[in-house]
């Protein structure tokens, strides 16, 4: 169960950083595009660390939930839904 929880955690998290990577890098495109003279780069060795921050974060959020959950009596959990 733990290992669920820290999971599902970490794919969300790594998802949003996907997205959020995602949306920035294209608004950077827009602003090259669209803004002449405007000096805009991506460099790759941020976009990498970013991510992998994005990835600890959700590692650290879902570290509490998860020890909560593998306490939980799995028949009782389901009994209360």
């Amino acid at each position: 169960v733990r290992i669920l929880f820290l999971m599902e955690s970490t794919v969300l998290s790594t998802l949003g950083g996907l997205v959020g990577l995602a949306v920035g890098t294209g608004l950077a495109w827009l602003l090259k595009t669209f803004v002449s003279g405007l000096p805009v780069s991506t460099p790759w060795d941020y976009v990498l660390g970013a991510l992998g921050v994005s990835v600890l974060i959700g590692l650290a959020a879902g570290v509490v939930p998860a020890m909560r959950a593998a306490r939980l009596d799995p028949v009782e959990a389901l009994r209360d839904e």
